[in-house]
């Protein structure tokens, strides 16, 4: 007849401290002690043991258990003692320090390299503290404790919570899920080509500018670009305009000048015939003042040939004359002839009767 008891691993411990035979052995090994056959089987390498027991025809199986007091285990009258084998029975002492040394890995991993990848073990009875960074604050907080961490809580109730600071000092770099990265250095904050976006329209002159001011400033400046366009239409028609005038004036100025040529031209024709005809009138009034000066004659029957000189302004003249009277004296003839310094020549005849 065969029964199987189930214990884990802590409870064949104590069932070997309190001196029932249970020695550690392979799964499926068969073992006699005291008459009693045991079949030690482990699944999967669980925690879980499980021992069949082969009773007698009466199915009764008797465990010898030693004596417990208070303060002691005893099966021989003695203490027992601590273990050094891996099958030997331990103390409550040898147990604590089993339980103390069981330990879990701490690691810290940061890429960016600002942490040493320090590699802690820590065991059971270790106090683990957990020390505010520059810009992170923890709280370890439960259902039972509230803030204060309750010993007595169950441990899936216990939180540890780390609070980024509300202000952050000695950050190089921020790096989002999809890998947008904002880089911050001195006096400059590089966002790597991503876009920003909700940014509030601009009021003191260091903020920065959105691109609806942007586009605002655009119209503006296009609005002011046709205004300007239109300026320079009309100032192109007007300079047009005055290129016309000034090709009028041009024209005119060619005409002007040619005019004032011929002006000129006929000034000075003009002023030649003035010069002209004032050395004619000065050589005809030099001419009159030779011709008057001619004497004539005075006597009856008698002739004179006279020769005079006269000037005028500058010009001078010389005249030749001759001049008879009849018998009777009644009748005088008389003859002149001149020629002036202007070259000029002249001449007079008359004939008078006297009674």
């Amino acid at each position: 007849m065969k029964k199987t008891f189930k214990f884990n691993v802590m409870q064949a411990v104590l069932l070997g401290s309190l001196g029932v035979s249970v020695s550690a052995v392979a799964a499926g090994t068969n073992t006699n002690n005291n008459g009693v056959q045991k079949v030690v089987s482990q699944k999967n390498n669980a925690s879980n043991l499980e021992i069949g027991v082969k009773t007698d025809k009466s199915g009764t199986v008797t465990l010898n258990l030693p004596k417990i007091t208070r303060w002691e285990i005893d099966n021989s009258g003695k203490n027992v003692l601590g273990g050094n084998k891996a099958n030997d029975v331990v103390t409550a002492y040898g147990l604590t320090g089993i339980v103390n040394n069981v330990s879990w890995l701490v690691k810290t991993t940061d890429k960016s390299g600002y942490n040493n990848g320090d590699v802690v073990y820590v065991n059971a009875g270790d106090e683990v503290k957990f020390d505010n960074g520059t810009n992170i604050s923890a709280v370890v907080t439960n259902k039972v404790g509230g803030d204060k961490l309750n010993p007595a809580a169950d441990k899936d109730t216990t939180t540890i919570k780390f609070n980024l600071n509300e202000n952050l000092t000695g950050i190089r770099s921020i790096e989002s899920k999809d890998k947008t990265k904002i880089s911050l250095e001195k006096d400059k904050v590089n966002v790597n080509k991503a876009r920003v976006s909700n940014v509030a329209d601009a009021k003191d002159k260091s903020d920065a500018v959105n691109l609806g001011q942007l586009n605002g400033v655009k119209d503006s400046v296009t609005s002011l670009d046709k205004k300007v366009t239109g300026v320079q239409g009309s100032v192109t028609t007007l300079d047009k305009k005055v290129t016309g005038v000034q090709d009028s004036v041009t024209i005119l100025d060619k005409k002007v000048t040619t005019n004032i040529t011929g002006i000129q031209s006929n000034l000075h024709s003009i002023d030649q015939k003035v010069n002209k005809l004032d050395e004619r009138v000065r050589g005809i009034g030099a001419s009159s003042a030779a011709a008057a000066a001619l004497p004539q004659v005075s006597l009856a029957g008698k002739s004179m040939l006279a020769v005079s000189a006269g000037g005028y302004s500058g010009a001078s003249a010389v005249a030749v004359g001759y001049s008879g009277a009849s018998n009777d004296g009644k009748v005088i003839l008389k003859l002149q002839g001149t020629v002036n310094s202007e070259g000029h020549l002249s001449g007079g005849a008359g004939v008078g009767y006297q009674w």
